[in-house]
């Protein structure tokens, strides 16, 4: 898991590659693992397609994102990372 970052360009060092968000994100969610949010099955495998999840209880798929504020997004997580950074760290506050 990341560490704190100073300025925004570290922290678009520390995700340039969009598999190490995804694993960012996944490690602050399920520290102990993939959890289904629809059952909150623990029994959660990974699919041959990268980055998917499926429940045996339930037939369908999920991915890290689902049920986050970035779900459905088309941008990469590293641009959200970067935009939820500056937004956090200006010192008058974003309208």
């Amino acid at each position: 898991m990341m560490t704190q970052s100073k300025t925004l360009a570290d922290l678009m060092i520390a995700f340039q590659a969009a598999q190490t968000a995804i694993v960012h994100v996944k490690a602050l969610r399920w520290p102990n693992g993939p959890v289904c949010p629809y059952c909150s099955s623990a029994n959660a495998y990974t699919l041959s397609r990268k980055n998917m999840y499926r429940w045996p209880s339930a037939a369908g798929n999920f991915s890290v994102t689902v049920g986050t504020i970035f779900e459905d997004t088309k941008l990469p997580l590293r641009i959200w990372f970067g935009a939820i950074w500056l937004i956090t760290n200006h010192p008058k506050g974003i309208a």
